[in-house]
This record gives structure tokens, C-alpha cells and sequence, in this order.
């Protein structure tokens, strides 16, 4: 398991199994796979535009 942020809280089991109710009744969505997790990428879209560099004197 990966190392989590400091200040991340995790769900107890009762508000696990309450999110994944809560997934389960939505008909507009659903729980991933672990095959379709795999397959997910982390993606930053590209831009026209490159950032400017600004100097705030003090």
C-alpha cells in the first residue's frame, strides 16, 4: 500500500461499507474493476499556454 499524506483519514469499515451502499444504489455509476483501475493513467492536460514567471519584490 502506498504511503498516505499526513492528515489523510481513512473511512472506518461502517463508513466504507455506507460509501459502497451509496456507489451500489447510484444507477449513473459504478465501482471500478481492478482490471479498469489498472488501466486508468494520471494525465495533466497540455496547454497553449506556458506559464510566466513573475518576481513579487518584498
Amino acid at each position: 500500500m502506498p504511503k498516505l499524506k499526513q492528515g489523510t483519514i481513512v473511512p472506518t469499515q461502517e463508513e466504507d461499507e455506507a460509501i459502497n451502499r451509496g456507489i451500489a444504489a447510484d444507477p449513473d455509476t459504478y465501482e471500478l474493476s481492478m482490471a479498469e483501475f489498472k488501466q486508468m493513467k494520471i494525465h495533466s492536460p497540455k496547454t497553449d499556454v506556458t506559464p510566466k514567471k513573475t518576481h513579487i519584490p518584498h
